[in-house]
């Protein structure tokens, strides 16, 4: 931080330096240009320095409060007061993760939506899973399916359906896979990954139930509930659904 700090100090004594009026000679162009040029580059580096502090410290405080949070009303049982309340504290950290993360993609420079998630579960998970397993993917997207999707929540999908994959890859003994996109009568985003594997006769210790924790602390993220329902024999489908304020 403080080399950082030492480092403002000489760019800003550099750009002090520079005259303020500059006459019509044949440096005074040159002059300006490095004038906008140094302003332009602090400017770039201070608001990257910001993003980086406000994620790495904000943004995963409050995502491990979230979680906690999670833990903490599951083991509320028969107290349906308290669960109702831990909820909405749970929404106002959403909140509050959201407002942050727009202020991310402002001070980054990228859009907060996401107007190309079908296609890269097309292209990055669905093709690249079936050339390396040679499991046939079905993908179904419902006309409803919408358009664009927060960063966030591209994010967190994209990554849900990928960890299911890798279960299916790993776990399933599956010859195929269906992912279908869906929006449900409450106007819900529904996300349904189904194979045709061993089922949850045979859940996988170790890195399988990681997975399956890593997928249901994302639909916390959102908002969502995941379910995983299958039998013995009859293959597996994970279910994430995610209320239209997760998507936005």
């Amino acid at each position: 931080m403080r080399g950082r700090i030492d480092s403002y100090r000489l760019d800003f004594a550099h750009l002090m330096a520079l005259p303020l009026s500059l006459p019509d000679a044949p440096g005074a162009l040159a002059g300006e240009q490095e004038r906008e040029t140094l302003t332009l580059a602090i400017e770039a580096d201070v608001r990257r320095f910001v993003a980086r502090e406000l994620h790495d410290q904000v943004v995963q405080t409050l995502t491990t409060t979230l979680l906690d949070m999670e833990r903490f009303k599951v083991q509320q049982t028969g107290r349906m007061s308290v669960q109702t309340e831990v909820a909405l504290l749970q929404d106002s950290v959403r909140g509050a993760l959201n407002q942050i993360r727009t202020l991310l993609h402002d001070l980054r420079g990228q859009s907060a939506a996401e107007g190309q998630f079908v296609e890269s579960v097309r292209d990055t998970l669905v093709a690249v899973f079936e050339k390396r397993t040679g499991i046939e993917v079905t993908l179904t997207v419902s006309p409803s399916w919408p358009r664009t999707l927060s960063t966030r929540a591209a994010l967190n999908l994209h990554r849900t359906i990928q960890e299911a994959l890798n279960n299916v890859a790993s776990h399933a003994g599956a010859t195929a896979v269906e992912i279908r996109l869906d929006v449900n009568a409450d106007g819900e985003c529904v996300v349904s990954i189904e194979d045709d594997g061993r089922g949850l006769g045979a859940t996988p210790h170790g890195n399988g139930r990681s997975g399956l924790l890593g997928m249901s602390e994302r639909a916390v993220l959102l908002g969502g509930r995941l379910t995983v329902d299958g039998e013995s024999g009859r293959g597996t489908m994970v279910r994430l659904v995610v209320p239209t304020e997760g998507i936005a």
